[in-house]
Parts: C-alpha cells; structure tokens; sequence
C-alpha cells in the first residue's frame, strides 16, 4: 500500500533538549547522528509520520474564500530524501530560500488544480496576520500521518524548522539497517542531559498501530462468533418447537406414503422462511453500520461484495446445520405410533 514515505531502516528518536538549546547545537547533534557509521542520511522534524505529534493550522490563499484547516510541519532540508517522500512537482526548501519557502503536499494542492499549479502561489496562516507569507515551492506525496487507513482527510504544510522547539525528532536512515543503539548510545555521550523521549525504528511504529487493530479485530471476531452461535442455537430452539408440534402430522403423512425426503423438504422449506427475512434485515443494518464505521475499515470499502457474499454464506450454512437436527428427527418419526398418537387425541 501506498504510505507515502519508505520506513525501512529509518529510526525516529525525540529528545527533550531543554529551554536553553540553541540552533547551533541542535545542528551540532543532528550532524554528530550523521557522522555515525553506516548512516545514510538525517533530518530533524517535529511531526514526522508514525511519531504521536499532529499539529494543525489554518491557511488562507487566493483560492480559498475561507481558511481551510492542514497539519502543519517543521522539517529541515533533507527530510524528504531521508523518509524518500517523493515530490511531484517543485523542489524541497534550501536553506538559501529563507522560511517563506514552503512545501505541501498533494492533498493540499488539489485545492489549486494540478499538483503544478501550486507552484508559487502565496499562503498564510489564519490565526496570525502579521505573519510572513508562505510561498509554495515543491509539493510532496501526501503521508500517512496517523495509521495506514487514514482518509487523508487534511493536506499537510512542510516549513523550515527552527530551535525554538526542545523537543524534536531526528528522523535517521541507516544504509543496511535501523541504527536504533547505535543512535541511543551516541545521545548519551554527546547529549547527557537530553531527555530522551522516544527510539524506535519507523517500521516498528507502523506496525504498532496495526497490532491495536488487530487486537481490537481479534475481539470483535469473538464476540461475532459468540453472537453467531447464539443465534443458531435460537434457530435451532425455535424449529424444535415447531417440529415437535407436527410430529403426528409427519407421521401420518409418512404413514400414507409421504416419502422422508419429501418431510426433509418441507422443513428445510419452512426454516427458509424464517431465516431469509433475518438475513435480509441484518444485511440491511450491517451496511448501515458499515457505512458508519467505514474510517475503520483497512483494504476492504463498506459495499465490498466478496465480504458481504461470505458472511451471508457463513450465516445461511449455520441455519441449515441449527434446522439439521429438528430435520432428521421429523425423517424417523414411526408412522404407527403417529397414527395411534392421532387416534387418542381424536378421541
């Protein structure tokens, strides 16, 4: 699936740097994490994707009537290369181009046509009118921010980062494999009095989200199989009882030449009729639901016909084997017996 960003061998580490750091010696430690052997490449940030930050703006451009709400990022030259983010059209920000150079990304810049015509066009952030105005010089592939399933309901702004923030992440790529200790040592001796708040490879934060879901689906999936099992047993009660009552009318049908097969029938037959209108009903509800909770859902769109087919599949073979023991006990009535049962309650 499309991420946005290639999280193999990446390492997300936030330090708490404290009040007092400056830019020189943030710098300083993001070029002491590059100089680490095997390392590919480093950049700072403070919402990288999978990282638990999210921050939100509003911003008003010549195509806007009214301020639209984006995430908004601080990344440092190089942030693109490092997560391979592509970009689509433009370039990312230099440092030579000041912090009125801005990227977004694709979600972003549909609100001006094609990615292409974002290109310099001029921004600002709602919330402060004395701002310097943004100008657009790239636009990047939009990112999963939060999960993979994520609608990307929000485009993202990517501006220069500053030291004005402690804490930060370093976001770094190693060229064969995540430099997790290797990142972690290296803070402790240049860095002591940092707090280190987070070192996890990238792919490992992605897969964390997945294990809630999974997890969460893994309950669901009981309580599903319990609710299915308890409706075949309602199934089952119901058709017992029905049975039961016509016993010494299937006997004495059987008894004047009704063939079991034509009894089996018959109460297959009458159980279709009670178990079609909950089938219809709960497949009705169940795309009702589905639409609600269509956010949640991972590789598979609420109307998804495959789905739908299995569960109604799975449903309609638990009826059949609830109606099977009501069915074959109507087969092995005694016509005999059905007849004298008939005869005293006649008399």
């Amino acid at each position: 699936e499309n991420r946005g960003f290639d999280a193999a061998n990446v390492v997300l580490t936030q330090v708490d740097l404290g009040d007092q750091v400056s830019e020189a010696q943030v710098q300083a430690l993001r070029d002491a994490v590059a100089a680490l052997p095997g390392m590919d490449g480093v950049a700072r940030a403070d919402m990288p994707p999978f990282g638990g930050a999210e921050f939100m703006t509003e911003l008003r451009s010549a195509v806007d009537p009214e301020p639209a709400e984006a995430r908004i990022a601080s990344v440092s030259p190089g942030y693109f290369d490092v997560l391979r983010i592509p970009l689509v059209a433009g370039r990312a920000f230099t440092p030579a181009d000041g912090a009125a150079a801005v990227v977004v990304d694709e979600v972003y810049a549909r609100r001006f046509g094609q990615p292409a015509d974002a290109l310099g066009q001029i921004l600002r952030q709602a919330d402060d009118a004395d701002a310097t105005p943004l100008r657009i010089v790239g636009v990047a592939a939009a990112v999963k921010q939060k999960s993979l399933d994520e609608d990307l309901r929000y485009g993202t702004l990517y501006q220069p980062i500053g030291s004005s923030d402690p804490v930060q992440f370093l976001v770094s790529r190693g060229v064969d494999a995540a430099p997790v200790e290797a990142v972690r040592r290296l803070l402790a001796q240049v860095a002591p009095d940092a707090e280190l708040l987070v070192n996890v490879a990238l792919d490992q934060a992605v897969a964390r989200t997945q294990q809630v879901r999974v997890a969460l689906m893994e309950a669901v999936s009981l309580f599903a199989l319990a609710t299915l099992l308890l409706s075949a047993l309602g199934v089952y009660a119901a058709l017992s009882t029905a049975v039961r009552r016509r016993l010494a009318e299937f006997g004495v049908r059987m008894a004047i030449g009704a063939a079991p097969g034509a009894i089996l029938r018959e109460v297959y037959a009458r159980s279709a009729w009670i178990l079609l209108p909950g089938l219809l009903l709960g497949l009705g509800l169940g795309l009702a639901l589905a639409r609600v909770a269509g956010d949640r859902l991972h590789r598979v769109t609420p109307g998804d016909a495959s789905s739908w087919a299995v569960a109604l599949a799975t449903v309609a073979i638990m009826g059949a084997l609830a109606v099977l023991p009501s069915a074959f006990r109507a087969m092995r009535v005694a016509p005999a017996a059905a007849l004298l049962s008939r005869c005293d309650r006649d008399a």
